[in-house]
């Protein structure tokens, strides 16, 4: 579950600040700039401090992992990008060795851009990772952001857009809504603690296992049925997490439509061979996120919401 605390004026939170900075692979990254001469806890408040007290535009958060502190994230407006309004900047990094490469930078980002375009209408979101930050970049383009140009000689300004080729594309969660309007379920599934994604026969990219419901079929026999079909998933645990739906529209706001579907969790224990008879040619497990997305605008959206609110 991946929670943001805003990040308060204590010594505790300075002191989780510098025990990160005082991390080599952060400090490589994102202190260095800042903290020259190395890092001190006198140095972290002096830079952090009227964030943390509100007196910054910057809005500083920890976040957290199952209830434990895994690194940090703000975000603020910004005028990087003259003549637009609208534009917010994210920083972040995962300070914790043990939360790194297993797909959290992803879904940290997916949840913070979705808060940003939902709730301080951003028109746009951007991140400047240093050039030579392979790890970073990677995770960032998972997340749909897109290399526009560069920020100064050693940084390259990553951006991502709500209107993207004349269309919006939105995700949107809800704890119910009447069954009659669930078309869909989508299954989220690990195994052998790693994610698994199902590729199809005329497709070369990776999706969760899903499909859309029968004519007169419970939803979470939908699940079930697509479980298998999808995965030769025989013995799991399974449960409901949440109704989301895909919202499509012009950039204008017209034909606005909206589709619903059950998200649901699965754990899976034991596999059988994949059917043939269905459209799936295989099955491959992930430790990160993969990087070809079937339905890029969708699936990390809900791969976001499950690592948020189901504990690992």
């Amino acid at each position: 579950m991946i929670n943001f605390r805003e990040m308060q004026d204590t010594e505790e939170d300075y002191r989780l600040l510098l025990s990160w900075f005082s991390n080599p692979e952060v400090f490589r990254w994102y202190g260095q700039e800042d903290f020259p001469d190395g890092v001190s806890l006198d140095l972290v408040k002096e830079k952090y401090r009227l964030r943390c007290l509100r007196a910054d535009a910057v809005t500083p958060a920890v976040i957290e992992i199952d209830g434990r502190p895994a690194g940090y994230i703000q975000y603020y407006k910004t005028d990087d990008c003259p003549g637009e309004s609208d534009v917010w900047g994210i920083d972040l990094f995962i300070g914790e060795d043990d939360f790194r490469d297993r797909g959290y930078g992803t879904a940290i980002l997916n949840k913070m851009t979705g808060y940003l375009f939902q709730e301080k209408k951003a028109g746009k979101i951007i991140l400047d990772p240093e050039q030579d930050n392979k790890r970073a970049i990677r995770c960032y383009e998972k997340a749909g952001f897109i290399v526009k140009g560069r920020i100064g000689e050693h940084q390259l300004l990553m951006v991502l857009e709500k209107n993207m080729q004349g269309s919006i594309v939105d995700v949107c969660f809800y704890d119910e809504v009447s069954d009659s309007l669930l078309k869909y379920a989508v299954i989220v599934s690990r195994f052998q603690g790693q994610w698994l994604f199902c590729k199809h026969k005329n497709r070369s990219t990776y999706e969760c296992p899903g499909g859309h419901r029968e004519p007169g079929e419970d939803i979470l026999a939908t699940a079930r049925r697509e479980l298998y079909e999808e995965t030769g998933a025989r013995k799991y645990s399974l449960k409901p997490v949440c109704v989301y739906s895909v919202v499509r529209s012009s950039a204008k706001g017209a034909d606005r439509n909206e589709t619903f579907g059950l998200l649901c969790y699965a754990e899976i224990y034991e596999l059988s061979e994949l059917p043939a008879e269905f459209e799936m040619e295989r099955i491959t497990l992930f430790t990160e996120l993969p990087d070809a997305w079937t339905y890029p605008e969708i699936q990390p959206r809900l791969m976001a919401k499950i690592m948020e609110t189901v504990s690992l």
